[in-house]
């Protein structure tokens, strides 16, 4: 079960182990739920710690999500912690992402190809050119946008 779906704001949680493997050279477990969102979308995965093992990287695959881990786990059941602060910084820029997204097809007409949310910053790619003047017209539009402190609805 995805529970970062269900509440993004969800920092630690239980699950039961349902398969361990190695991946990328590393120990990785399957868990009967998760609040670690994998890598995706232009998303960086989210860290944390499973039973206090460090998990270095989260993937999806044939609908698994795998939590590769810094060492072995031995118990059927973990406790998970998310990184609270590196998700709520990608919360937040995968919601700002959305905002300017929105505003230049509103007003330029471009479509959304490609974004990817980093540490350090974030890049967005459109399917058409942007101005300096137009850049600056976004980033204005889309700070007062935030600054209305809307409320954020997920239609999953």
């Amino acid at each position: 079960m995805k529970l970062f779906e269900i509440n993004p704001y969800l920092r630690t949680f239980t699950a039961d182990v349902v398969e361990q493997t190695i991946l990328e050279d590393r120990p990785a477990v399957v868990l009967s739920q998760t609040a670690f969102y994998p890598l995706g979308g232009g998303q960086e995965a989210d860290r944390g710690k499973l039973n206090g093992i460090e998990v270095i990287d989260v993937i999806e695959r044939q609908n698994k999500i795998y939590h590769i881990l810094a060492d072995d786990i031995t118990e059927s059941t973990v406790e998970g912690e998310i990184d609270w602060q590196r998700r709520y910084d990608h919360m937040q820029q995968h919601t700002g992402e959305h905002i300017l997204s929105g505003l230049v097809l509103q007003r330029f007409g471009l479509n959304n190809v490609g974004f990817h949310i980093g540490q350090q910053l974030m890049r967005v790619d459109y399917d058409g050119f942007l101005d300096w003047p137009e850049l600056l017209e976004l980033e204005r539009e889309t700070n007062r946008v935030i600054g209305q402190n809307l409320t954020v609805v997920d239609d999953i």
